[in-house]
């Protein structure tokens, strides 16, 4: 990211990661149901307002696990194994169509509006249940 060179734009980095894999659209890069990439460098976001936003951990995009193209996610690097699977696991929800605990519908997906993020479950923020899926991300 200009200015902030310590980070990549992690939006950038998987659709670029997309065009690379939709362009190489053959052997395991064809037959992958999803493909993610982890990376040691930190990921972050450039707000509206063109602040940093260095809190990522990950990125993919919504319910696109069935589009060749778009079928990638991006996770940082974590060198405590759990971390890392947490990640990668989340992204994964994305790809498969579920939201965040607490956002609504969009682009034809089913929001988790009814499901708050304070409740702690794996697509909201950390708490007692992190390891378990909202009900909102069960009816996804």
């Amino acid at each position: 990211i200009p200015g902030h060179e310590k980070y990549v734009h992690y939006s950038k980095l998987t659709r670029n990661l997309g065009d690379y894999y939709c362009k190489k659209n053959e052997g395991l890069a064809k037959d992958a149901d999803i493909i993610m990439l982890t990376t040691d460098r930190s990921l972050a976001d450039i707000s509206r307002e063109g602040k940093l936003i260095a809190d990522v951990a990950g990125g993919a995009i919504y319910a696109s696990v069935c589009h060749p193209c778009n079928k990638v996610g991006v996770g940082e690097y974590y060198y405590y194994s759990s971390a890392r699977i947490e990640i990668l696991a989340h992204e994964t929800a994305h790809l498969i169509g579920i939201r965040h605990d607490g956002e609504g519908a969009s682009y034809g997906i089913p929001g988790a509006k009814n499901c708050s993020a304070k409740d702690g479950y794996f697509m909201g923020n950390s708490g007692k249940n992190h390891t378990k899926f909202s009900e909102c991300s069960k009816t996804c």
